[in-house]
């Protein structure tokens, strides 16, 4: 259980539910992981390069794994405090993952249509490589809430395939201002 959620004491939270859940996390007596190599990858992916659209990339990935993951832990647990823990991350990711995919049109909207594409393309080599080291490191959590592997990858793709529709420029009529 304690991988369950790797927030290091005493970091700030980025938001009140995460306070929530380390203080269900410290209420329950699990212990909270120090260190997350997937955590660590993730940082040094999203600030390695000082650009916009490489920081927004691994962001939108991972937060649309974490929809599904939480919604694995909010199925496994009997804990109603838990479960309305995990039905609010649930509900503050929409918006985040919405808006993501918005400031990735905007970065996105002058590519040329092979570019795209070839960025499409890198984005999705990318995506498999998080699917499969977030399920490598965290199966137990998408298990318990009754993902198999099979279920956990197609959720994964059909959301993220979401986000990348919500990422295509043609999908919005842009200003002169832009």
């Amino acid at each position: 259980m304690a991988r369950l959620f790797p927030r290091k004491r005493g970091a700030v939270p980025a938001h009140p539910v995460a306070s929530r859940r380390g203080n269900f996390l410290d209420l329950a007596g699990v212990g909270r992981v120090s260190a997350d190599w997937g955590d660590s990858l993730f940082r040094v992916a999203r600030y390695c390069i000082p650009n916009m659209e490489v920081w927004t990339t691994p962001v939108v990935m991972v937060e649309t794994l974490a929809m599904i993951y939480y919604n694995a832990i909010r199925r496994a647990t009997s804990s109603r405090v838990l479960q309305a823990i995990c039905k609010q991350i649930l509900e503050d990711e929409v918006p985040h993952v919405r808006f993501q995919c918005e400031r990735m049109a905007i970065l996105l909207r002058h590519r040329s249509r092979p570019w795209y594409q070839l960025t499409l393309l890198a984005q999705r080599v990318f995506f498999l490589v998080i699917v499969l080291l977030v399920w490598m490191g965290h199966r137990q959590a998408p298990r318990a809430g009754g993902y198999n592997w099979n279920h956990y990858r197609s959720a994964a793709w059909a959301k993220m395939g979401a986000a990348w529709r919500r990422m295509d420029p043609r999908r919005y009529t842009w200003s002169s201002s832009y």
